[in-house]
């Protein structure tokens, strides 16, 4: 729309729950920080791809002054996505609003 941008990225493989648990967390831990270097430094992580790029779309987020709740990554039976918005004004609202208010006018 001309008040943002949605930009959508599937891959034809679930999330294992494990695996979601420790990006969830990655999630809720990246809100609290504004560099990814302290991320790093105080979440060091050994295991497959240490939820950086996760943390470091939510500080760059944060940084443009994006509500990084506006990231979302959804695991369905057989597909992950991966989902961000942008803003351009004021006007922009949420997928995640729509979805809410249309489920809500719904019952």
């Amino acid at each position: 729309t001309m008040d943002g941008l949605v930009v959508e990225v599937s891959n034809n493989t679930p999330v294992i729950e494990e695996e979601e648990e420790r990006m969830r967390e990655k999630m809720k831990k990246a809100m609290g920080y504004n560099d990814i270097a302290e991320f790093y430094m105080d979440n060091m992580d050994n295991t497959e791809g240490a939820g950086l790029g996760i943390a470091l779309i939510m500080i760059l987020l944060k940084s443009e002054n994006i509500d990084p709740h506006l990231f979302r990554v959804m695991t369905r039976e057989h597909e992950t996505i991966a989902r961000v918005e942008i803003p351009f004004n004021e006007n922009y609202i949420s997928m995640r609003s729509k979805e809410l208010k249309e489920n809500h006018l719904g019952n």
